[in-house]
């Protein structure tokens, strides 16, 4: 009467079961198999990968939207049958051996394709250019670089989540500390956090505080690591695409203007060339930038700038505003010039005497290598009054607010101002050698923290070399 099917398992609840086929007749039998087994509609078991949006038969009242029936055409398949099917489903451990063997066979087929292109293009010439329009290859390095992001934030959640099991010998201890950390800055103090911290980031750096001293955890560093890794797997190499208007149906050139097209380049120049050339360029480009701000007194400016900033002063922010402006605007074009100095297709004399309108190009994608790209998280502390126990309650209350208007918000206004300076904060080449960046044979030289960063970085490629 019915006809069994191999095993399934339910994607919900991960039963395993058997499918039955109905027969196509009238009957006691499939009257009672019916009320729980309803079978799939015809048109919900089509495939329309290339249907036409303006065809008429989109128009029907019965349609339904085909996107959800897609079939991928870069699947990897393995071929199994129906016994090893049925023990897929009911033995784990041999399910976990066939995924590893369909793993390997995944990287066998990328590696081939890759192959493949290489050797096409040495025999042929460069593949075709891919039609792309800036707006979307921008938007897909930002999204890939959030997706990464997330993940990292997720994986610090989940961490700070499940901390007890972690390290069951000293959870204790860092527990109390962080309890009574956050109690005394709850408590005792009004607590200022600046730069994006909250308390619950707070926490997590207090309960792992040792961990961190030994592998820092910096979401600055961590995104130049990511944009490193995504421009370093030449899916974004500029050479691939042909960059065109795509607001109609029909190929467009780039409408950009000649130098906004050199800014663009100059952006994505790391996705452009080789790691060689990309660190012996920057290299250079870093140290030239250094040099012109210690000449022409660059940090001096940024600290009258603070200085106004803090003091109110508006004649004396929009003069020295304008000056530091004036400055990055310059600075911006230098930059460009240094990077592609030996770039023997490069002409430069389209920069001499440049408008400030023009500059704006290179202005948006500037990047000032004098101040050093590190968080600018933090707290600070403003010790709460005592209760004072001779007074009543409206008493205390009248001093509270009191304080809070005499000292607790100047004191927050100051720190405020601090936070933001500190972000503008220019070093001059002497301030960043003691840093342990810049060292003094105009080399760069590794402090303790891009060490730790450097073994964080090294830990990142052996646990994706451990998962390929």
């Amino acid at each position: 009467m019915l006809r069994e099917g191999p095993l399934q398992r339910c994607p919900s609840c991960g039963q395993v079961f058997k499918l039955v086929r109905l027969r196509n007749e009238f009957s006691p039998e499939m009257d009672y198999y019916m009320a729980n087994l309803i079978p799939y509609a015809i048109d919900e078991m089509g495939e329309m990968d290339q249907v036409i949006n303006m065809s008429i038969l989109r128009m029907q009242k019965d349609s339904y939207e085909y996107t959800q029936f897609e079939t991928p055409s870069n699947y990897v398949y393995n071929l199994v049958n129906p016994d090893e099917h049925d023990r897929l489903l009911t033995d784990p451990a041999y399910r976990l051996e066939r995924s590893k063997k369909l793993e390997e066979k995944l990287y066998v087929y990328l590696y081939s394709l890759q192959e493949i292109e290489k050797e096409y293009a040495e025999n042929f010439g460069p593949m075709i250019r891919f039609p792309m329009n800036k707006i979307d290859y921008e938007t897909l390095i930002d999204v890939e670089k959030t997706i990464m992001k997330m993940d990292r934030l997720f994986r610090k959640v989940d961490k700070f989540n499940n901390r007890k099991y972690i390290d069951r010998e000293n959870h204790e201890r860092r527990e109390k500390r962080m309890l009574d950390r956050a109690n005394e800055r709850w408590q005792s103090n009004y607590t200022f956090f600046y730069g994006g911290l909250t308390e619950e980031e707070q926490k997590y750096r207090d309960y792992f505080e040792t961990d961190l001293e030994n592998y820092p955890e910096d979401e600055e560093i961590e995104s130049k690591l990511d944009e490193n890794e995504i421009f370093a797997r030449g899916d974004y190499n500029l050479d691939k695409y042909d960059f065109q208007e795509l607001y109609t149906r029909q190929p467009e050139d780039d409408a950009t203007s000649y130098l906004e097209k050199k800014a663009f380049k100059f952006k994505y120049r790391r996705a452009k060339d080789s790691t060689e050339t990309y660190e012996r360029r920057q290299t250079r480009m870093v140290q030239r930038q250094l040099e012109r701000f210690d000449k022409e007194g660059v940090q001096d400016i940024v600290t009258q700038l603070g200085d106004a900033i803090q003091q109110g002063n508006e004649a004396n922010r929009i003069y020295y505003e304008r000056r530091y402006l004036d400055v990055l605007a310059k600075e911006s074009v230098a930059q460009y010039q240094d990077y592609f100095e030996t770039d023997g297709e490069e002409d430069f004399t389209v920069f001499d005497n440049i408008p400030d309108a023009e500059r704006i190009a290179f202005l948006r994608v500037f990047e000032n290598y004098a101040t050093p790209a590190v968080e600018h998280k933090g707290f600070a502390t403003i010790p709460k009054r005592e209760w004072d126990t001779t007074g009543g309650l409206w008493a205390n209350f009248y001093n509270s607010l009191k304080d809070y208007t005499t000292l607790v918000y100047p004191k927050a206004k100051e720190l405020a101002n601090v936070a933001q300076r500190s972000e503008l904060d220019i070093l001059t080449s002497q301030q960043l050698r003691d840093y342990g960046v810049y060292g003094g044979d105009k080399a760069f030289q590794p402090s303790e923290r891009d060490q730790a960063f450097e073994r964080r970085g090294a830990q990142r490629i052996e646990s994706q070399e451990r998962q390929e």
